[in-house]
């Protein structure tokens, strides 16, 4: 689908700003201060600035691929096309499916970090949906019947922050890897959270 320079506005980050080569984590210095962001440039074996395209095209609620297109696969594949990820024989090549498909950490942990921008609130509130669940398993666990519809309601509700968070994208290594990135974030244990205590006691 062809967009006008308009339908990009509501972008966080317009990626119709950048020209063909421009780097993201130049034209907007101020993404070089979240670590999972540079690990585009050592880490993941694509070209870093069509993968940072392709993220924000995906997940930035104001991005018209996502306002668009209500089908998850059809998102992600125009949202590729129009990062500059070329099809071969109407395929991507591996790397690029992996990218789609949630299958690389690597870029799993750099969505993460970007959905991180949109929504402290969303952040905080399902850090303490999980605390309230984790609270309550011991006793469901040592028969407590009528904590069950408790649970079966946080996980509902977990679900629904979650898919909210991701923009609609239910993919289940996602979903594993926003958890772990929430309960580092929780721990403390997230690079940028260890640079600066290690800074601190410096």
């Amino acid at each position: 689908m062809n967009y006008r320079e308009s339908d990009y506005r509501l972008m966080l980050f317009n990626v119709s700003e950048l020209q063909k080569f421009d780097d993201p984590l130049v034209f907007w210095p101020e993404l070089r201060k979240i670590d999972e962001l540079r690990l585009a440039e050592t880490g993941v074996n694509l070209p870093k600035d069509k993968v940072l395209r392709y993220i924000f095209l995906c997940y930035d609620r104001g991005s018209p691929v996502v306002i668009h297109n209500k089908d998850l696969i059809k998102r992600k594949y125009e949202a590729a096309i129009l990062s500059g990820f070329e099809l071969v024989d109407k395929k991507f090549e591996k790397q690029v499916e992996d990218v789609i498909k949630c299958q690389d950490p690597l870029v799993n942990e750099m969505i993460c970090a970007v959905v991180r921008l949109f929504g402290d609130d969303d952040f905080a509130y399902i850090t303490s949906l999980k605390d309230a669940l984790y609270a309550i398993l011991p006793s469901v666990q040592l028969g407590e019947i009528k904590d069950i519809d408790k649970v079966q309601k946080l996980k509902k509700e977990i679900d629904t922050v979650t898919e909210k968070i991701l923009v609609r994208d239910n993919t289940n290594n996602l979903y594993l890897d926003l958890y772990k990135y929430i309960e580092r974030e929780k721990l403390g244990l997230r690079p940028e959270d260890m640079a600066l205590k290690n800074n601190r006691n410096r």
